[in-house]
């Protein structure tokens, strides 16, 4: 939880910057960041569903944005602002990284000790194996 907190935290002081307060007071967001800002609001992606999230990884050959949420890992179309699928039964579900290069991902799932393997096509678990060590599956860029 505390990642899901810190990235909610993060996105929210993302989309603040952004926001321009008019001469009426009310904040609107900006059309094209100033010299200062790095990140600028461009639009909402609905995801919905209950319980935490964790951490979201992109996956720029497929432009598909992952992002670890309770018990599954929902799957976001870049190119469409829209989610695409889910992978189902990650209980506990910490990350997902996406092997482009194999067709697969990997995910670590917390609560049952275990990784599942992903078919990146079908979005479907194909192999779930046990989790050696302590804690999360991690990638070498984290």
């Amino acid at each position: 939880m505390r990642f899901a907190t810190i990235t909610a935290v993060a996105l929210v002081e993302i989309a603040l910057a952004s926001m321009t307060t008019t001469q009426g007071g009310t904040a609107e967001a900006s059309a094209k960041p100033t010299a200062n800002e790095l990140y600028h609001f461009v639009r909402e992606i609905p995801i919905g569903g209950e319980g935490g999230w964790d951490i979201l990884t992109i996956d720029s050959a497929a432009s598909r944005l992952y992002l670890s949420h309770a018990t599954k890992v929902v799957v976001v179309d870049l190119r469409k602002n829209a989610v695409a699928g889910e992978i189902a039964d990650t209980p506990g579900v910490h990350g997902f990284v996406a092997v482009p290069e194999v067709q697969r991902g990997f995910s670590s799932n917390g609560k049952e000790s275990k990784s599942s393997a992903v078919d990146l096509t079908t979005l479907k678990t194909t192999s779930k194996m046990p989790k050696s060590g302590r804690c999360c599956l991690r990638a070498a860029s984290w």
